[in-house]
C-alpha cells in the first residue's frame, strides 16, 4: 500500500524495489561485489564464445555453411577450402586455450565453501545473526535496520576480522621466535 493507501502495482514495485539497490550500492562499499561480477561476467563471455566455437565447427564439418562460416572467421579463426579439415581441428584445439582463460580467471573469484554453494540462499537474518556473532553484541530487530545501519555494521565487522588476522599473525610470529 501506499500513502494514500492504494494497492501499488508490479511496475511500480519494480521500480522502487530497483531504486533502494541502486541507493544500497551507492552507499555500500561494494568493491569485491563489482570485481566477482566483472569476472564472473568474463568467465561467462568465454563460455559462450568456446561453445559457440565448437558448435561452429560441429556444424562445419557436418556440412560447409556460409553463414557459420562467417560466425567462425568473425572469431579469428581461419579456415580455407585447401585444409579445411585441419582448420577446423585447429580452431577448436586453438579454443581450448579459453578453456585455460576461463580457469585462470575462476582462480581470482573468492573459494566458496561446496556447502554454501549447495545451501539456500544466504538470507539478510544470517548475515545479521553472523555480525551479532562476530561483534559480540545483540544488534537489534532484523527487520527494523536500515540500510546505513547495515553499511556500519558491515564495516565494523570486516575492521575486527582484519585485526583479528593480525593479531593471528603477531602471536604466529611470536610462536615462531621471531
Amino acid at each position: 500500500m501506499n500513502p494514500d493507501n492504494q494497492p501499488i502495482e508490479d511496475g511500480q514495485l519494480e521500480m522502487l524495489w530497483e531504486d533502494i539497490k541502486q541507493k544500497f550500492k551507492e552507499r555500500d562499499d561494494a568493491s569485491l561485489a563489482n570485481r566477482i561480477f566483472a569476472l564472473t561476467k568474463e568467465v561467462d563471455f568465454l563460455q559462450a564464445k568456446y561453445n559457440l566455437i565448437h558448435l561452429c565447427v560441429q556444424q562445419l564439418r557436418f556440412a560447409q555453411n556460409e553463414e557459420v562460416l562467417k560466425i567462425i572467421k568473425n572469431l579469428d579463426y581461419r579456415i580455407s577450402d585447401e585444409n579445411y579439415l585441419e582448420d577446423l581441428e585447429k580452431a577448436e584445439k586453438y579454443s581450448d586455450g579459453i578453456l585455460a582463460n576461463i580457469e585462470i580467471i575462476k582462480a581470482q573469484l573468492p573459494k566458496q565453501n561446496i556447502e554454501e554453494t549447495q545451501s539456500e540462499e544466504t538470507t539478510i537474518h544470517d548475515v545479521l545473526a553472523s555480525y551479532a556473532v562476530i561483534l559480540g553484541h545483540y544488534i537489534g530487530e532484523h527487520n527494523k535496520i536500515v540500510c546505513p545501519e547495515f553499511i556500519a555494521l558491515k564495516k565494523q565487522v570486516s575492521k575486527k576480522v582484519k585485526h583479528q588476522e593480525q593479531e593471528l599473525l603477531k602471536l604466529k610470529a611470536k610462536k615462531n621466535g621471531r
